[in-house]
């Protein structure tokens, strides 16, 4: 093992494992024996030059192996999720409408309504839309819009819809001064979903709230150059996920 080790550094481990034990060859990547009989890479006790070049030669070919197969499964599975990224982007825009809100005139009340326009029986999900709005402060400075975002079960897929609202309702921004809201930006999405879907899910929400010029456009309540700006976010998260 010693000889091994001083001849080939680059092993990470090695396990001694005795005859008797039996051998799971898919934990390890290669195996060494003293027993010519035996279909594994023979080591020779001595480890003179003429085995220690074939054992070169087999590492070298067990490590182009091994490299080849680690970058295909990235890449795949970097292009199922890509691809898989690009799905759920659609699918928001697909759903995105804006709705005019006959609600009434307070945050509670108004909260209810969003819901319901969601699912129809669940009051939970109201609850939850305002206690994450109160704890967030999610109003706009300089603005007449609000972000009402949350995670819940009853949502199957993550959505993205505006409201615009009949009558006003006052919210505390984040900078922590009460506005007068009369637009909505609703954000809901599934409680697990995979990392790719949280990626999208943030760059969403981010231009919202970080881009004075898409916070614009949102409060526009214009659906065509919101739908444009949407695509444009989408497509830009395809592009960027995984650098």
């Amino acid at each position: 093992m010693s000889n091994l080790r001083k001849n080939f550094p680059f092993l990470k481990k090695i396990d001694l494992i005795q005859n008797s034990v039996k051998v799971v060859k898919s934990q390890y990547d290669v195996i060494f024996t003293t027993e010519k009989e035996f279909d594994y890479l023979y080591i020779n006790p001595m480890l003179d030059q003429k085995n220690l070049d074939d054992i070169r030669h087999q590492l070298r070919h067990i490590q182009q192996k091994s490299r080849t197969l680690t970058i295909d499964s990235k890449e795949q599975r970097n292009f199922l999720n890509l691809n898989d990224l690009f799905t759920t982007g659609n699918e928001i825009l697909s759903t995105f409408e804006i709705k005019t809100l006959s609600n009434q005139p307070n945050l509670s009340d108004t909260v209810k309504q969003i819901a319901k326009t969601v699912n129809e029986d669940d009051g939970e999900l109201a609850e939850l839309i305002e206690e994450r709005f109160r704890e967030t402060h999610l109003a706009i400075p300089e603005t007449n819009i609000a972000l009402f975002h949350a995670v819940h079960s009853s949502i199957s897929s993550p959505l993205f819809k505006i409201y615009e609202l009949s009558q006003e309702i006052e919210g505390m921004a984040m900078d922590h001064q009460m506005i007068k809201i009369n637009r909505v930006l609703l954000l809901l999405a599934p409680p697990e979903v995979p990392e790719y879907v949280s990626y999208l899910l943030g760059k969403l929400s981010s231009s919202i709230i970080e881009n004075k010029l898409y916070t614009r456009i949102y409060d526009s309540g214009n659906y065509e150059i919101v739908s444009e700006l949407l695509r444009e976010i989408i497509i830009e998260a395809v592009k960027q996920y995984g650098d």
